[in-house]
């Protein structure tokens, strides 16, 4: 329990000791911002720009790893129990959720 409280407290500083602002973040060549709640994510170098999330909630904090393979980022969902901090590439692909805002302590 102690393991995650501390992974979860890391991954929420470099979300946002990393963050340039509260909705984008700029490494290995690629920009993660925010727009109308969902993320995108810009190439610098050819301008493509692909989007990441279509959910109904709210994505916020993005946070790009240092190889820019990876986002990590705060998710607000309709539902308490969506509301977590995921990763996932920065294709879009493979999400999962590190911490569920909503759960209950054991």
């Amino acid at each position: 329990m102690k393991k995650s409280l501390l992974r979860c407290l890391v991954v929420l500083a470099v979300c946002w000791a990393n963050s340039t602002s509260q909705a984008q973040t700029v490494l290995s060549g690629k920009i993660v911002y925010v727009y109308k709640g969902d993320l995108y994510v810009k190439v610098l170098g050819t301008g493509t720009v692909t989007q990441l999330t279509a959910t109904k909630g709210t994505e916020q904090h993005p946070s790009i790893s240092p190889d820019g393979t990876k986002v990590a980022f705060a998710y607000l969902g309709n539902q308490t129990r969506d509301s977590g901090i995921y990763v996932m590439n920065t294709d879009g692909t493979a999400r999962s959720r590190l911490i569920n805002f909503g759960a209950t302590p054991a």
